[in-house]
């Protein structure tokens, strides 16, 4: 069973998204910011991939919280189709524009776990 952690600044589409990821078969925590307890009591969790609102997070919080996670795929997702120029997107395995239903996110998660499974 895949573990997903899943950061989503717009709580209708976190809940769209929470959803679709669990029809699909997937187990989702969900965090609305990095800091503080939230990450805390996710650190014995092993996520298979990790997906940021990167509209919400700042550079030195994705860096510090993901590195107790090295090698989980992360997945970054934005509301700004120029995110292709922003440099926190170095650090993601896959950048995508936020679009209302969620099916490029969901393509997303599919083709970035099966890379991690071959």
């Amino acid at each position: 069973m895949c573990k997903i952690l899943l950061s989503e600044s717009e709580p209708i589409r976190h809940q769209l998204i929470r959803a679709k990821l669990k029809e699909k078969g997937c187990r989702v925590w969900s965090i609305s910011h990095l800091n503080g307890s939230n990450g805390r009591r996710l650190q014995d969790v092993d996520f298979n991939l990790m997906i940021f609102d990167l509209d919400a997070q700042r550079l030195d919080e994705i860096v510090k919280f993901a590195s107790h996670w090295k090698g989980t795929l992360i997945l970054f997702q934005s509301s700004s189709k120029d995110f292709t120029l922003d440099f926190r997107c170095w650090f993601a395995d896959q950048c995508i524009w936020k679009c209302h239903s969620g099916a490029n996110l969901l393509s997303a998660v599919e083709k970035l776990l099966a890379s991690r499974e071959r």
